[in-house]
């Protein structure tokens, strides 16, 4: 199907009806709300993977004891800051 949307040549494409009669457009679709909370919840999963992350990088730090004062030449990122999360 996708090949027939594509088609350099517009006498080989798909007409709009030959593509929505296709099975795989009549399948259900989503509504708003569950779109927003599939997203929401892949957000929340995202978020806890970067925290247990951060918190597993901070933990490794402490236990070699190489914390460095913030500015010091050689300091990275940890993802500490809020404004570089986005």
């Amino acid at each position: 199907m996708f090949e027939s949307l594509m088609a350099m040549n517009p006498s080989n494409r798909l007409s709009i009806d030959e593509i929505f009669s296709h099975p795989w457009m009549q399948g259900d679709v989503s509504s708003f709300e569950d779109i927003v909370n599939d997203f929401n919840e892949r957000k929340r999963i995202v978020d806890n993977n970067a925290h247990e992350e951060r918190e597993e990088k901070r933990k490794g730090r402490k236990d070699k004891g190489t914390r460095r004062a913030a500015g010091q030449e050689g300091d990275e990122d940890d993802g500490d800051d809020p404004r570089t999360l986005w």
